[in-house]
């Protein structure tokens, strides 16, 4: 059994400490909040970058495309 989809119905959700994923222009992390896991935003849109989650994070552009 593989890690579960840290995505559900459309929506980001820690559900392991290291849940992450690019949705909405966004990379999404997880980090410990006393004894509860609390969602991480970087809003990669607001600088102009995208989300590329095997990158695990933002960037200028794809790799690929220099």
């Amino acid at each position: 059994m593989g890690p579960q989809d840290p995505v559900v119905d459309g929506e980001f959700r820690c559900v392991a400490p290291d849940s992450q994923a690019c949705l909405a222009g966004s990379w999404w992390t997880c980090e410990s909040d006393g004894e509860f896991l609390r969602r991480v935003e970087d809003r990669c849109i607001d600088r102009g970058e995208i989300c590329i989650e095997d990158q695990g994070g933002c960037a200028l552009c794809f790799p690929e495309s220099l």
